[in-house]
């Protein structure tokens, strides 16, 4: 069992799940390089129990991708989980995690919870995709990713923010840092290649500061703003934008 480098579970019990963590988890320590969990409920304190016990076992070098699908974990979940992904920041000697993919959908996660899975994440030097998708963080919680997204060696390629109840100052945010500058004009990194922001509810006051955000080169490649509330003045916006970096 030590050698399993991937674990998928869906479906299961909170029951099934603590024996595995008492007799295999906690005994083995495996070297996983997958961990997903779908369908599981966790959003009682026993599950954020669970969740707190996996970030501890589970938290190696070798970890590469963490995946939480439709599991209730709420913002007081998404705490108990922070540290897995926890970047390296403090003077413990501890290498911080080398997680490339973190993905926790359908999972109630509201602007605290997202302050604090940023907050985790800011010394994060190795996450390449970030998806928050079918979520509620709000302009809050946009805002929160978006400090994220300004850090100059920020390594981060892949974000999905799609149907999180994003409004005009959450989108203008994940473009514009509160100076006024272009958020993506001191990455170091490569650029952003791809943000996500369907279903949300930015209008034409979002698309204003989007256009604006858009004319650094290292804005995001691939943006895409299906069932948003653009009006086509925001859609001249972006336009114009476009054909006028």
């Amino acid at each position: 069992p030590g050698t399993i480098q991937e674990l998928r579970l869906a479906g299961v019990d909170q029951r099934m799940l603590l024996a595995m963590q008492h007799r295999w988890l906690k005994q083995r320590r495996p070297k996983l390089e997958c961990l997903e969990v779908t369908r599981v409920s966790l959003s009682d304190e026993t599950g954020r129990e669970i969740v707190q016990d996996l970030a501890k076992d589970l938290r190696a070098p070798s970890l590469r991708t963490v995946t939480f699908l439709d599991n209730g974990l709420g913002d007081q979940g998404v705490e108990k989980l922070a540290p897995l992904v926890k970047g390296a920041g403090d003077a413990t000697g501890d290498a911080g995690s080398r997680v490339e993919e973190l993905i926790i959908e359908e999972n109630g996660i509201g602007p605290d919870g997202a302050a604090k899975l940023a907050a985790a994440l800011v010394d994060n030097s190795s996450l390449r995709k970030l998806h928050l998708g079918e979520n509620r963080l709000g302009d809050a919680g946009a805002q929160s990713v978006a400090a994220l997204l300004g850090k100059g060696a920020s390594s981060l390629e892949e974000l999905d923010l799609r149907q999180n109840n994003v409004g005009d100052p959450g989108a203008k945010a994940l473009f514009i840092e509160a100076s006024g500058k272009a958020l993506y004009a001191a990455r170091v990194g490569g650029a952003l290649r791809s943000l996500n922001l369907t279903d949300n509810d930015i209008g034409k006051g979002g698309a204003l500061g989007i256009a604006e955000g858009l004319k650094t080169p290292k804005a995001p490649k691939v943006l895409i703003l299906r069932h948003n509330h653009l009006e086509d003045i925001g859609a001249r916006y972006l336009s114009h934008a476009l054909q006028h970096p």
